[in-house]
């Protein structure tokens, strides 16, 4: 998708579908529902797409992701003082509140529970770590989308070559060792109601959604009209059409 506003020019989202759509949505949430001197946490936050972007319109962010290499690869291009990255597990972000002034007015979780194991846990966390009428804002693959299908063939299909030519290599040298996957698996296949339950059951409620693609990151090679198309036509579908939906979550007090 074209880069079309002025903190598009602080991500590499253009180059991932869907990336500016998603982007949109959270930088629209925030700036309907939470002031200027919002403090913001990005968990999980890769190459910081979307923490460089709002660390450019002003807002606070800490940005945290459990590889070394990322964080200091995005701290070596941050020139904002309102943005700080730190290494840290989200799988035990309880070890590491002491890291944490103060509570957080909005959490972004993009693209992150789908990889875990305990989502419960993780969101549990979250629901401590917000603030009152606190913001939770997530990115979420359809786990029977028809993306996430594709995606399901393509690994398993890739997974049966390697094997192949794993097995053919070692009989011809007797000294090749298998390694580890170097993609992250999905090991969550959600359903929107099911992730709705999920997280009321963890303390939060809906207050803003958005589908985001029909065929995602089968797309990828393709031109920008089609991508563009894609994202347009998914907002008029069912939601379980879809490929994933963009989500924001409001804490729940208890009364």
């Amino acid at each position: 998708m074209k880069k079309t506003k002025d903190y598009h020019n602080y991500t590499n989202y253009d180059k991932e579908p869907c990336g500016l759509k998603k982007l949109d949505f959270v930088v629209g949430v925030i700036k309907e529902r939470k002031k200027k001197d919002a403090i913001i946490l990005d968990l999980g936050c890769g190459n910081a797409n979307v923490s460089f972007p709002l660390a450019f319109m002003g807002y606070n962010v800490i940005a945290v992701d459990i590889s070394k290499r990322l964080i200091k690869k995005n701290a070596r291009k941050n020139k904002f003082k309102n943005l700080k990255f730190q290494v840290v597990d989200i799988n035990d972000i309880e070890t590491y509140r002491s890291n944490f002034k103060s509570k957080f007015d909005i959490i972004l979780c993009l693209d992150i529970l789908e990889h875990l194991y305990d989502p419960p846990k993780l969101l549990k966390s979250v629901n401590n770590l917000c603030n009152s009428n606190g913001l939770l804002i997530v990115s979420i693959p359809n786990g029977y989308g028809f993306s996430e299908l594709v995606s399901r063939v393509a690994r398993n299909l890739e997974k049966i070559l390697r094997i192949q030519f794993i097995n053919k290599f070692k009989r011809k040298t007797g000294r090749f060792s298998i390694q580890s996957e170097n993609y992250t698996p999905h090991v969550q296949k959600f359903t929107f109601n099911r992730f709705m339950q999920l997280l009321e059951h963890c303390g939060f409620k809906l207050v803003a959604h958005k589908n985001s693609t029909i065929f995602s990151s089968t797309l990828r090679w393709c031109n920008n009209p089609l991508e563009m198309f894609d994202c347009k036509l998914a907002d008029r579908l069912p939601k379980s059409m879809v490929s994933g939906w963009c989500m924001a979550f409001e804490k729940v007090e208890d009364e």
